[in-house]
């Protein structure tokens, strides 16, 4: 029975990376220029990524399911922040509560634990998460999860001794795994994206700069290693005599 849980719980942890791999394809890397909007946007999007792997969880007994959105809940309260991690986060509880069932409330505590850690992650670290260790994100959902056991012990006695019997080591096992996977593929989006944004900033500043130069009164001119000119402007031209296109990759002539 122990393989049967372990089978459902990669399962629905496979499903999980899916979803998120999907997520980061064709949402991630878009730049919105609002900042609201896109944090609702993402807030709907992650809460749809949670309901997905909710119904596709494994049934342990009637009422108690186990599924990833620990993990998912968890990623988003330390990835992203507060607003997507409500909106999130409240999506979730109200599926869980039209599941119904003795595990409502071990299942809205945990989604409320597995946020709550992330949020608190992300706070006390006061870095970019972008730059999360394959380590740190282990240890992360090892936190997380040790959060998920302590909500499990809300669960009725009998159902209680079921879950610890035979969820509770597969869980230790797949869930801190699944953490560090699928947070290893969102520093690797938010890499990405920042690596983007610095070469838009930078073609942006290469533009500004290049705008004054042509237009300033002053000469300017630039020399490669060799003393060879690589830029010559118009004033250089009135100044100098000599043409821009008379002068580059030439010696300086003056």
């Amino acid at each position: 029975m122990g393989k049967e849980v372990l089978l459902a719980l990669v399962n629905n942890a496979a499903l999980l990376i899916t979803f998120v791999v999907l997520y980061t394809a064709f949402y991630v890397k878009s730049t919105p220029s609002r900042q609201m909007p896109r944090q609702i946007n993402s807030g709907l999007l992650l809460g749809l990524v949670t309901v997905g792997v909710m119904l596709n969880s494994w049934q342990l007994s009637p009422g108690v399911v186990c599924d990833t959105r620990s993990v998912a809940l968890g990623l988003i309260g330390l990835f992203f922040g507060f607003i997507p991690s409500m909106i999130s986060a409240s999506m979730a509880v109200g599926l869980r509560i039209l599941m119904g069932g003795e595990g409502t409330i071990p299942g809205i505590s945990t989604i409320l634990s597995s946020i709550s850690v992330g949020l608190i992650w992300r706070h006390y670290r006061r870095r970019d998460p972008g730059d999360c260790s394959l380590l740190e994100l282990y240890l992360f959902g090892i936190v997380v999860h040790i959060f998920m056991l302590l909500c499990m012990l809300l669960l009725p006695s009998q159902s209680r001794e079921t879950f610890f019997e035979m969820a509770a080591l597969p869980v230790m096992i797949v869930y801190p795994a699944a953490t560090m996977i699928v947070g290893w593929a969102m520093t690797g989006q938010i890499a990405r994206k920042q690596g983007e944004a610095a070469e838009r900033e930078l073609a942006s500043t290469s533009e500004k700069l290049a705008v004054i130069v042509k237009n300033s009164p002053v000469a300017m001119v630039s020399l490669d290693l060799d003393y060879n000119v690589t830029s010559w402007n118009e004033a250089a031209e009135e100044i100098f005599g000599w043409k821009c296109s008379e002068v580059l990759g030439k010696p300086l002539p003056y």
